[in-house]
């Protein structure tokens, strides 16, 4: 179906290749996933599947790309577009339309699809998305998320025969995320419909595709299947390519390569010995830590809507004080990044009371508001707005009219410690490094309190790691964080708090791991825990003998592995102690 030979792509403002000497065979109806660091060339190499390469970005093209028996360079974007529906990574350029329904029929009618087949087509696309609910909501009104979820629909609709995909599920929540990679295999296995994916999220590739490409530096390292890729454990953490956390725990353990949880599960379920009284211990219930800092933020039933009437908050309240990191999670179109805006001032309440810092922001000015909150957007390309990585770190000093040689010391620390070129231009870098660039103008202001919503979003795993590193520094210099986060292992690895909300209302509140270990949290929440807490909460139901040790109350890989080896070591110990010598009766 799809047919790569000796391709390589140098962009006209570029002066070195993006993809080089790429060679890939991908059969009809395979389900292929590709993932690398930022930057090796994954959407390049998306670009020259659906034909935007050469045909929308100019620039040195060599060897040959066909797709369906047609040569993306002599072929036409339209008669390529008919075979190759194409998501791109950057959703709100893809959206055409003000209205969900029209966005879905706007493919349909242009490619005249019969009248007689649209409502049937528009209705399944909806329905396979879980989306049916929003098929008359505005555009705008749309979580980041659920404009996700709207452009895969609309290209469903269209039911191509090759699907290329860049980071569909970036802004999704982990049950969203697995409800579109379960609906696309199912999509490639029933049509026989030939599925490209590009996606940072290792753990759903692996478990889903029949083919894992891994690229760096604009060519191909690794490409078979997920479970040999995996073998290769180290060499792709030395590339920055993060394997599932249950892969690495088997392979740090010694019992060779898993996919998933479940195959863990299987694995160790098999493999461990009863467990010896000395490795018991009662799992400990969790409490909230008692906080006697100033209140930095308070919400006290707050109701909010968008102009269209539509409720998004129904009575919110939850208090945060200072020196907190507290992470809100929750399905896409929770209500929690318009916590976040009312959280900043950029909504105002429709009922109810927002404080910051015990003041109302219906009181504050929106400058007033800057200067106590820093607000990093989910995505950077609506906080980026001056020419130079220079000039956009400076932004934020002028607007507040502050000491401008206080600025520009703070300025080049900042730039030496993020590793940004000062003169590049902050709109030709790439989605990762965009988001560093918002974040770092947000960190170099020093607010108290920063609020973030989605700061991993499209991040690679090092810069995940870098992002989050420099978010934990914050914190620890005393700073209060809170984050809107899908991805539940960064999650369990920095928030000591954990909001979950549904359906615009706050439906659990506690220490992290006292939420993700919570079934009916997580199951009205829609939420799906981290690798280990599952494999936590799933072994002993395979191994009852497991449930009262320290496996059962693991909640990082540390946790697991030194339960596991407690276990293996105390029965070794056990196996090699002496007989007891028994008295005669």
């Amino acid at each position: 179906m799809i047919t790569i030979r000796d391709f390589s792509f140098v962009y006209r403002e570029g002066d070195a290749p993006t993809v080089s000497g790429v060679n890939l065979n991908i059969p009809k109806g395979a389900f292929v996933g590709i993932t690398g660091p930022a930057g090796c060339g994954k959407s390049t190499l998306t670009y020259a599947l659906n034909g935007i390469i050469p045909h929308c970005y100019p620039g040195d093209f060599y060897g040959s790309v066909q797709v369906d028996g047609l040569d993306t360079c002599e072929a036409s974007l339209t008669d390529i577009s008919r075979v190759v529906g194409s998501v791109c990574q950057d959703i709100d350029s893809q959206m055409v339309s003000s209205i969900v329904e029209d966005e879905i029929l706007y493919g349909l009618e242009n490619f005249g699809v019969p009248h007689s087949e649209i409502e049937e087509r528009v209705s399944e696309a909806l329905n396979d998305m879980g989306i049916a609910e929003l098929r008359d909501r505005s555009i705008a009104s749309l979580s980041g998320g659920q404009k996700q979820k709207v452009a895969i629909a609309s290209i469903l609709a269209l039911q191509p025969r090759v699907l290329v995909l860049d980071e569909p599920t970036a802004e999704l929540d982990p049950a969203s995320s697995l409800q579109v990679f379960e609906l696309l295999e199912r999509y490639a296995r029933e049509h026989e419909t030939t599925v490209v994916v590009v996606e940072q999220k290792i753990a759903l590739l692996a478990r889903f595709a029949s083919q894992l490409v891994i690229m760096n530096e604009g060519r191909i390292v690794f490409a078979d299947e997920p479970r040999c890729v995996l073998t290769h454990a180290n060499e792709l953490a030395n590339l920055g390519v993060n394997c599932p956390r249950a892969t690495t725990l088997m392979n740090r353990l010694g019992y060779g390569v898993c996919r998933n949880v479940e195959e863990a599960r299987n694995m160790l379920a098999e493999a461990l010995p009863t467990p010896t009284h000395t490795a018991t211990m009662q799992v400990e219930r969790l409490s909230s830590p008692t906080h006697t800092q100033p209140t930095v933020l308070e919400f006290r039933n707050v109701h909010a809507s968008y102009d269209e009437g539509t409720p998004i908050l129904r009575g919110v309240s939850f208090t945060i004080r200072e020196g907190e990191f507290v992470a809100f999670a929750g399905t896409n179109g929770a209500g929690k990044s318009t916590t976040m805006r009312l959280a900043n001032g950029l909504l105002k309440p429709d009922s109810g009371t927002v404080l910051v810092s015990g003041k109302p922001t219906t009181h504050l000015q929106t400058s007033e508001l800057a200067q106590r909150v820093g607000f990093l957007f989910q995505n950077p390309d609506r906080q980026i707005c001056c020419p130079t990585v220079r000039e956009e770190l400076l932004f934020g000093f002028r607007a507040l009219k502050k000491d401008e040689s206080e600025a520009a010391k703070r300025v080049d620390a900042i730039i030496e410690e993020f590793g940004f070129n000062p003169d590049d231009d902050p709109f030709l870098l790439n989605r990762g490094t965009r988001q560093l660039l918002a974040l770092a103008s947000i960190v170099v202001l020093e607010p108290r309190v920063i609020i973030l919503d989605e700061p991993t979003t499209g991040l690679d795993y090092r810069e995940c790691e870098k992002v989050m590193g420099i978010i934990r520094r914050l914190h620890a210099s005393g700073t209060t964080v809170i984050i809107v986060c899908h991805d539940m292992e960064v999650v369990a690895d920095f928030a000591e708090r954990v909001i979950v909300m549904n359906e615009g209302c706050v439906i659990g509140d506690g220490p992290t791991f006292a939420m993700l270990r919570s079934e009916e949290t997580l199951q009205n929440a829609h939420m799906t825990p981290p690798q280990i807490v599952e494999l936590s909460l799933t072994l002993p139901l395979a191994r009852p003998d497991l449930a009262n040790t320290t496996i059962a109350r693991a909640n990082t890989l540390d946790d697991m592995a030194n339960a596991i080896d407690d276990i293996r070591v105390n029965q070794s110990m056990s196996s090699h102690e002496p007989a007891t010598e028994r008295s005669p009766r």
